[in-house]
């Protein structure tokens, strides 16, 4: 099984983004679009799905699948969890399309914003983790921290988006600050923690996606 570090991944984009042309903003619509169509294909009734994002690319793709999922008519909530004065611009330009569209968008920056989570996480089908994406290093921070041992102690089915919040895409990560997953729906390659067995119990099944580079 081929799998890459994280420079590789890295390296990846900026070949697309910076000799070929290809706008950031069309890589994550195609990243995101591709965790939807799997839960799509996947689920054929209509689930209740919640989605969990960062301020980072990472969270623009988990916003590009909340779109994509809510257009196909599945009861979305969107939970962000970033300081709005440091959105990536391209992620920004997401949640803007969902405000448009009327998805209803829950920002976590307090305790009663972690009870509404937990609150929907109980009624939920399926959580997909957008959190953290394949740069993170170092342990985790209030409020993700929280989240994470939130989502890890309910029974809701999480997907991770690129990789489980918490993972390096190099180094493992501790227990307590992984989110462990069903399923991690990885784009281009999967990526080298996946396959180690620090990482690869809490990766569930791994589905790779293309997104078109």
């Amino acid at each position: 099984m081929k799998a890459i570090s994280l420079k590789e991944a890295k390296r990846i984009d900026d070949v697309a983004i910076y000799k070929l042309g290809v706008p950031r903003i069309a890589l994550m619509e195609n990243a995101g679009r591709g965790v939807a169509e799997f839960l799509l294909k996947k689920y054929k009734s209509s689930k209740s799905i919640i989605v969990v994002s960062g301020g980072g690319y990472n969270g623009g793709d988990g916003l590009v699948a909340a779109r994509h999922l809510y257009i196909n008519g599945v009861k979305v909530r969107v939970f962000l969890v970033a300081d709005m004065t440091k959105l990536k611009d391209e992620t920004l330009v997401q949640l803007n399309i969902l405000k448009g569209l009327g998805v209803k968008i829950d920002h976590i920056e307090s305790e009663s914003s972690l009870n509404r989570l937990s609150c929907e996480i109980k009624k939920g089908d399926i959580l997909i983790d957008a959190l953290m994406g394949i740069g993170f290093k170092g342990l985790l921070r209030e409020p993700q921290k929280s989240i994470v041992e939130l989502v890890n102690r309910s029974k809701i089915k999480v997907l991770s988006v690129d990789i489980p919040s918490g993972l390096n895409a190099d180094y493992k990560a501790t227990k307590s600050m992984l989110i462990k997953a069903d399923w991690t729906v990885t784009f281009k390659e999967i990526k080298r923690a996946m396959v180690l067995k620090a990482g690869r119990e809490y990766c569930g099944k791994i589905h790779t996606v293309g997104i078109g580079i």
